[in-house]
């Protein structure tokens, strides 16, 4: 029989037939399982179970803020004992764009710490065997010994003042995550503890949050957009838009998380990943992606440029190198202008319900 991950890959990157895996009462919490990412993994879990009738025996649970703040430990305390997981994807935090970032640095950094304080310890107590935490390559420092960005360089040096708060937080995530695994590995010797740490680039699609003052630059562009072609006003874009970004479908970002989950034996030197398209086309100025929302929304208008606001770092690539050493060469993403697309025309159509 086809090993369980190998068939994972081969279901995941072509939703083709496979062998279906051993039954297992096993149950995966996904924290954060109401937002962008959090929707996207329970698409591709529900399309895939479909295929398959099985996920590595895994039970997935979605819970977001309704079902438990997470700021509070009681209440995150009581999440883990009501479902008893045997692994957990977190993907739960404050997140904003750069402009909300740069306005609220304090509570970016205070309700991310809580938050991921609380998961951590719990995940601890109830002594998961197999984890992923989000962090993201925002948290990189400023200055770099040279790019593109590498997980070592994590730690090497102060974040970009624009998102200093959020940063730290994911920084103090990634030692968090370290040294209660080491700690659960060193007291329980013979059991193997899978706690993973991930650093997406920016992600984007549908049941994004699109809010003009608070979205990331992708969202934000798709809303203003829309609002330029309903007003017949120009579609404006903050700053020059000479900032150059990598952008990462949330739907690709779910089938990278399944393929970690079940992934078996990920060593020491492989639990910090980036979790970024290919570097070699995968980079794209704020202009030109503004252009090519431009594009898909079908908007003949005008465009212009706010070249006084800030941009934030100029660059930041990262190397996906360890991911694909992780994962295989089999994985393909999904192309910028078809998932900008699919983003346009989500919300096009889902405008009334959608985060704005």
């Amino acid at each position: 029989m086809t090993r369980p991950g190998v068939a994972l890959v081969r279901k995941l990157t072509a939703i083709t037939h496979g062998c279906s895996f051993q039954p297992r009462e096993n149950v995966c919490l996904v924290l954060g399982g109401t937002g962008l990412l959090g929707k996207a993994l329970k698409s591709t879990v529900e399309e895939l179970e479909a295929q398959a009738g099985d996920l590595d025996g895994y039970d997935f649970v979605f819970v977001g803020s309704k079902d438990a703040d997470l700021r509070v430990w009681q209440e995150t305390q009581l999440l883990f004992h009501r479902y008893q997981p045997s692994a957990i994807i977190h993907l739960a935090a404050k997140v904003g764009g750069l402009y909300d970032n740069m306005q609220n640095n304090e509570a970016f950094l205070r309700e991310n710490v809580l938050i991921n304080t609380h998961v951590v310890r719990a995940a601890f107590e109830a002594q998961v065997t197999r984890a992923i935490f989000c962090l993201s390559t925002c948290a990189y420092p400023e200055h770099v010994p040279s790019l593109p960005l590498v997980e070592e360089y994590l730690h090497l040096a102060p974040s970009h003042p624009s998102n200093e708060g959020y940063a730290a937080a994911k920084r103090l995530l990634e030692q968090q995550v370290r040294f209660s695994r080491q700690q659960l590995q060193a007291e329980n010797p013979g059991h193997t503890f899978s706690w993973i740490c991930v650093l997406p680039c920016n992600l984007y699609g549908p049941h994004d949050n699109f809010e003009l003052n608070r979205a990331h630059v992708l969202p934000a562009l798709v809303h203003k957009v829309e609002i330029a072609k309903r007003d017949g006003t120009a579609f404006t874009v903050r700053g020059k838009g000479g900032a150059l970004r990598q952008f990462l479908f949330s739907d690709d970002a779910a089938r990278l998380l399944l393929l970690l989950l079940v992934k078996r034996d990920i060593p020491e030197t492989h639990s910090l990943l980036n979790m970024c398209p290919d570097l070699q086309d995968s980079e794209i100025s704020i202009k030109d992606l503004a252009l090519l929302i431009k594009r898909c929304a079908g908007f003949d208008g005008p465009i212009q440029f706010d070249e006084l606001a800030p941009e934030g770092v100029y660059r930041k690539p990262a190397d996906n190198s360890k991911l694909r050493a992780v994962i295989g060469q089999e994985f393909i993403f999904t192309p910028l202008e078809d998932g900008v697309q699919k983003t346009v025309d989500w919300f096009s159509e889902n405008m009334a319900q959608a985060r704005t």
